[in-house]
């Protein structure tokens, strides 16, 4: 019979194999990502590890957790998490949750919308006496600062207020330049909670109370329209002890639809009394969060980079578009078969399109005003055309050197049902090189067709440079309503 047990030898050589015991969190971090092949927790969060060796699973300021409200080892044998419920992989839903890309300098803050960086907007709204002196935002601490100075997992933002010696009462706004939603399937999640954080740097200031209030609003994030869905309970600022702490602020939507487009909103109240002028403290915020949870209570806070989307379609156009630098806001048109981008005035098709013309322009050696005729690109569903650029390949024989007494214009026109002749974009040719092909950049149009019964090009010569070959692309996308 064949000996079935294991040589000493071979024991000591697989003791010494296994590792050492953890003897803090940070171990054991280590060793059971090392084990089960988990992605390396700095890879899972931008801003904060999975398992804060200082603060327990949940981190400092309720970094991802894994589970639950349990210590580490149940008896169930999971790992347990000490902050909030099922966290894991739900991402911020803020396109710039980190106010990296707010504005360093300072932005003065209008009635009406202001952008303070491509993804951030502000605005107030005087409830009552004088507005203030002065009303700027910008960005306080950038994310990279030593955390002694700036706490926050995040860049933070900063608001600048004085009054002169009349009272005053304003609701000051901050909320991103779009939102989520506009008719995209909603997470199968219960809760759509918006955050954020508060720190100040200066003792209170007599005649001058401040109160924030976290929202989730619908169908536009402005102080004039949008709709309060979710509303968190009001936190006074002058109550938050001076470099000691920071406090959390959080509004959970229940049930939350996507039918319209969602806002993460913070609205501070500040009010003015008394006779003489004053400058409030700095309003200092950071890590802003919108984020679909299982809960309703204060969420993770991870300041994740990136946005989860939602694939929006359907026959017609969202009522609320929303447009940024990021070109969010796009819907695709099931009745089209195209997915159309809002760029702040009308939706385009995000597949370019190009329409060459007939090769006419050969060799020509003096003007002619109605040259290569072309019947205007289909619609395909659409309501009319938007060109965007006009490329030309190119050549002009020998002759008196290209300059502007001598030289080549090509107009491209269009020709309305009832006759009238507009020019679309005009080429002129009246530098460089002749007796050689070219091809320039291409020349911005960006111009509506608006239904031409044709276009066709007309050439114009001035003095006497070489005969002309014209073969003109023009680059297009499709406008629907």
């Amino acid at each position: 019979m064949t000996d079935q047990r294991t040589p000493a030898d071979d024991l000591e050589a697989i003791a010494a194999a296994l590792p050492a015991t953890p003897e803090n969190f940070s171990e054991l971090r280590d060793l059971l990502h090392s084990r089960l092949g988990l992605t390396a927790p700095e890879l899972q969060s931008a801003r904060a590890p999975l398992l804060d060796p200082a603060a327990g699973a949940g981190g400092p300021s309720g970094a991802l957790s894994l589970v639950s409200n349990q210590a580490v080892g149940s008896e169930s044998g999971s790992i347990i998490g000490v902050q909030g419920q099922l966290y894991y992989g739900i991402a911020n839903l803020l396109l710039d949750p980190t106010f990296e890309n707010t504005d360093a300098a300072a932005v003065a803050i209008g009635t009406g919308t202001t952008t303070i960086g491509p993804d951030w907007r502000a605005e107030y709204d005087l409830v009552s006496g004088t507005a203030p002196t002065t009303l700027n935002a910008f960005r306080y601490y950038d994310r990279t600062v030593n955390p002694n100075d700036n706490p926050f997992n995040s860049a933070s933002l900063a608001f600048d207020i004085a009054f002169g010696t009349a009272v005053g009462t304003i609701d000051l706004f901050l909320h991103p330049a779009t939102g989520v939603g506009g008719g995209g399937a909603m997470p199968e999640l219960p809760y759509l909670v918006a955050g954020i954080k508060f720190r100040t740097e200066e003792a209170p200031v007599a005649d001058v109370t401040m109160t924030a209030t976290m929202q989730v609003c619908t169908g536009s994030g402005s102080s004039a329209s949008g709709v309060v869905v979710a509303e968190s309970t009001p936190l006074d600022l002058e109550s938050i002890p001076t470099f000691d702490e920071i406090r959390a602020l959080w509004a959970p939507y229940a049930s939350p639809s996507m039918a319209n487009n969602n806002f993460w909103r913070l609205k501070i109240r500040i009010v003015k009394t008394g006779a003489l002028a004053r400058t409030c403290p700095l309003i200092i915020l950071g890590e802003p969060v919108l984020q679909v949870t299982t809960t309703a209570e204060q969420p993770p806070f991870q300041p994740l980079l990136g946005r989860w989307r939602p694939f929006r379609q359907g026959t017609s156009f969202p009522a609320n578009p929303n447009n940024s630098v990021n070109n969010s806001d796009r819907f695709y048109r099931t009745d089209l078969d195209m997915e159309f981008l809002w760029d702040g005035t009308r939706w385009m098709c995000t597949c370019p399109h190009q329409l060459a013309f007939p090769n006419e322009i050969t060799n020509l050696a003096a003007n002619d005003a109605d040259i290569s005729r072309i019947g205007p690109p289909g619609l395909i569903g659409g309501s009319d055309i938007w060109v965007t650029h006009l490329d030309v390949g190119y050549h002009v024989t020998a002759g008196t050197a290209l300059s502007a007494s001598h030289k080549w214009v090509v107009d491209v026109v269009r020709i309305a049902p009832g006759g009238a002749a507009t020019t679309v974009v005009t080429k002129t040719i009246d530098s460089g090189a002749s007796a050689t092909w070219r091809r320039d950049a291409a020349q911005a149009v960006n111009a509506l067709l608006t239904s031409p019964a044709f276009l066709h090009l007309v050439a114009t010569k001035t003095g006497t440079p070489g005969n002309l070959f014209f073969y003109p692309t023009l680059t297009y996308r499709i406008v629907a309503t």
